[in-house]
């Protein structure tokens, strides 16, 4: 992301994230869409990410698969 130069009325994300993309849905403007692929593994949903305010509402759209993106991976943790 850009933050210098948001708010962005969209943004299209060219790889899979495995966690909300925070950081861009905070650059969007009012009204403002991101549509990425969202998920770990095989198949992710591609999701398309609406701002209203402060309040961000996430709607599936379909399977789909890209190339991870590393800033956006789900860091690992222990877990019994």
């Amino acid at each position: 992301g850009a933050p210098g130069h948001a708010p962005y009325a969209a943004i299209l994300v060219e790889g899979q994230v495995e966690r909300r993309p925070q950081a861009l849905l905070d650059q969007l403007a009012d009204g403002g869409r991101l549509a990425c692929v969202q998920g770990q593994g095989r198949p992710a949903k591609a999701t398309l990410w609406v701002r209203s305010g402060n309040a961000f509402g996430s709607r599936p759209l379909f399977d789909a698969t890209l190339p991870p993106l590393r800033a956006f991976a789900v860091e690992a943790g222990f877990a019994f």
